[in-house]
């Protein structure tokens, strides 16, 4: 681990994933890949790692307040929903209120990692701020 820490290198067999697909069902083509759902199975000691990654940048994040009160995802007892529940708040409260039109835009990002630019070095990484 303490290379890892130190200079931001993990084993790269630790970086390999089997890539499992579920079809969603819901009569879907079964030909079309969007009908399918990815479920990634990954080394436990890279699960482990990610945990502790994810601990420690919570922590940061709680520790300097750098997350604002819209992101709701990435706070503890908050999840990706609660942002739909503020929205319809807000598009309600505006019609109440007579004020301008609510304008919101949604984007699919679930074709958006086709273009993750994958052949970068691990050894780039740098964890060490963390």
């Amino acid at each position: 681990m303490h290379v890892i820490w130190d200079f931001g290198i993990y084993p790269y067999e630790w970086s390999k994933t089997l890539v499992q697909p579920i079809y969603k069902g819901h009569a879907k083509p079964r030909l079309d890949p969007a009908s399918y759902r990815g479920i990634y199975l990954t080394c436990t000691t890279t699960k482990l790692l990610e945990g502790i990654l994810n601990e420690r940048l919570v922590d940061f994040a709680t520790k300097h307040d750098t997350l604002t009160p819209f992101q709701f995802g990435s706070k503890k007892g908050q999840q990706n929903h609660d942002a739909i529940y503020s929205l319809l708040d807000t598009i309600r409260n505006n019609q109440q209120l007579h004020n301008p039109p609510t304008y919101c835009a949604f984007i699919d990002f679930s074709t958006a990692y086709l273009s993750v630019h994958r052949t970068r070095p691990t050894n780039m990484l740098n964890y060490a701020q963390i």
